[in-house]
């Protein structure tokens, strides 16, 4: 089948989506989660993370020259503009901000803050990014496309393996982190616990009795 421009550009813009979503994305998120396999890992997790951003600027770029090749309009207004144009440029703002702010909480100091809120709004920064992903394959390109295709389901099915497989990799290494935590946590109270009756023991009888509770 021939594609137009807008079509080709669209396709492109689906690729390089995929890409970050399925690949760059998944390797700086777990890399991230699984931190404690060497000092590396940050390096390993910036190069990954850049390259996500980059794909997310070519992505954007290319779905803004798929609207703007039609002539109908702009991605924000005229009548090809809906909700995942919109929703696209919210994501775009979430990943730079995210990347900046993982740059800055690096470099600070006392950056435990920063880094919270860079985890924080790389979730949201994912959740947006898989949502449009997959509101494009399913509803946009249908939609939008001057050929009316539809997205074939093996790739939909591919799409959602991949989704599944790094999803349940995050979710089992975030549980072992609480865990791991909570488990920490506890050896802690039970030393400070055994330091301080180790105190107690090595006192004489009588220091220790008149150091009891008088009635």
């Amino acid at each position: 089948m021939e594609y137009n421009l807008h079509d080709r550009l669209a396709v492109a813009h689906a690729v390089f989506a995929c890409i970050a979503t399925l690949f760059t994305l998944p390797i700086a998120l777990l890399v991230g989660r699984y931190r404690h396999t060497g000092a590396i890992w940050f390096k390993i997790h910036a190069l990954f993370t850049g390259i996500t951003i980059f794909l997310v600027v070519v992505v954007f770029v290319l779905g803004i020259g798929a609207v703007s090749s039609t002539h109908l309009g702009t991605q924000f207004s005229g009548i090809h503009s809906d909700l995942h144009h919109r929703v696209g440029l919210i994501v775009f703002v979430l990943f730079a901000l995210q990347g900046i702010l993982g740059i800055v909480a690096h470099k600070t100091p006392s950056g435990d803050l920063l880094r919270r809120v860079h985890v924080l709004t790389g979730i949201f920064a994912v959740a947006g990014l898989l949502g449009e992903t997959w509101e494009g394959m399913h509803v946009e390109w249908a939609d939008k496309s001057t050929s009316k295709t539809v997205t074939p389901q093996l790739v939909q099915l591919i799409f959602w393996v991949f989704v599944l497989v790094w999803a349940t990799l995050y979710t089992v290494a975030f549980v072992q982190a609480v865990l791991l935590k909570n488990r920490g946590q506890e050896m802690h109270q039970m030393d400070k616990c055994a330091d301080v009756k180790a105190r107690v023991q090595s006192k004489p009888e009588s220091e220790r009795t008149l150091s009891g509770p008088s009635w």
